[in-house]
């Protein structure tokens, strides 16, 4: 009998994930390694992560190791699914296209990464995409990365029917639990969270000066949600000068 989470059909008793109901296929594993804010240093993190045209390069250079490959990455984790022959092969083959890709030795990877598979990868993607793993309980950028993520493995013909089916289903999850409980009720960002506190702090930001770190989604929204404070003056620190000049 298949698992049914949120009205879909999901792996059998052993872990192994059927799309195709009642039909006799291969059952191919599905596997993630991922290093987030719990396990890995910032520097790491930053190291790990990939965003425009190298995200679309390491689709690629990934999809020459695995049959499918989705690789989320937003600024508090990089993890990447895979579909392979089995759990081990998956972990073995994303640990090697990390290193190569990065120039990072894989055992440290390893010592700095967490691995899930089938049924257990099901589950991790289905608490991410809740908000359960994030910072913030329940923010909800993470639904919109995830979107991308599968946006841009399609565009990179990375990804195929199995990863194409989890992130569909792990989006409709997502949806449901901020629909059907309490989690999004202040549907706080990190952002927003780190404003609101250092507002806390400080009895308010009006006529402070604020700095923000970068100039990417995150510091956008920060830059943003301090403007509307009434800040004295807001300086973005940012190698380009190009993308911070929108932001103040």
């Amino acid at each position: 009998m298949a698992e049914h989470v949120a009205g879909s059909t999901f792996p059998h008793a052993d872990g192994r994930f059927d799309t195709h109901g009642d039909r006799k296929l291969s059952t191919p594993s599905i596997t993630i390694v991922g290093s987030n804010h719990e396990c890995a240093s910032i520097d790491l993190r930053e190291r790990l992560a990939f965003s425009g045209e190298t995200l679309a390069e390491g689709l690629r250079a990934l999809h020459r190791h695995v049959d499918e490959g989705l690789i989320v990455s937003t600024c508090n984790r990089t993890e990447v699914y895979v579909v392979s022959d089995s759990a081990d092969a998956g972990r073995d083959h994303v640990l090697s296209f990390l290193s190569e890709y990065h120039g990072i030795p894989a055992r440290a990877l390893d010592e700095m990464s967490y691995v899930h598979a089938d049924i257990g990868a099901i589950r991790h993607i289905f608490r991410v995409a809740s908000g359960l793993d994030s910072i913030v309980l329940g923010e909800p950028q993470i639904l919109a990365q995830i979107r991308d993520a599968l946006d841009a493995a399609r565009d990179a013909g990375s990804t195929g029917p199995f990863l194409q089916r989890l992130a569909t289903d792990a989006l409709k999850v997502g949806k449901r639990a901020r629909t059907d409980t309490d989690i999004a009720r202040n549907n706080l960002s990190i952002s927003h969270a780190a404003v609101q506190l250092a507002a806390r702090e400080r009895s308010g930001l009006a006529q402070s000066r604020v700095t923000v770190l970068g100039a990417g989604k995150m510091a956008s929204i920060a830059a943003r949600v301090a403007a509307a404070q009434g800040v004295e003056s807001l300086t973005v620190v940012n190698r380009s000068e190009g993308r911070a000049q929108p932001l103040v």
